[in-house]
């Protein structure tokens, strides 16, 4: 079975930001004014399930995702909500949830 190389999850929210920086410039060489935050959400990203604030870099990551929703849940807790209220929860693989 071939391994899967490792993500670089700095580098990719390094890459994200670059793209919203030239976004931007891009719009205000055409005479577009841009003033768009990064932040989408207006609340801090947390946890749905512990009501827990997301700390260091997660909170950047989180708040680069264009979700308006800042509740998020890991795999394991959409397991188990879906245990617990006996609703088939699945994700197709490779798929990203979340109200934009």
């Amino acid at each position: 079975m071939e391994k899967k190389p490792e993500r670089d999850y700095q580098q990719e929210l390094t890459d994200k930001f670059i793209a919203r920086i030239e976004e931007a410039l891009a719009s205000e060489e055409k005479g577009l004014k841009w003033d768009k935050p990064f932040v989408f959400s207006p609340e801090w990203p947390r946890n749905s399930f512990t009501g827990e604030r997301y700390r260091g870099s997660n909170v950047a990551i989180l708040m680069t995702e264009e979700f308006a929703d800042p509740r998020w849940i890991t795999f394991n807790q959409m397991q188990t909500l879906s245990k617990q209220t006996k609703t088939p929860l699945k994700l197709t693989k490779g798929s990203k949830g979340g109200v934009k």
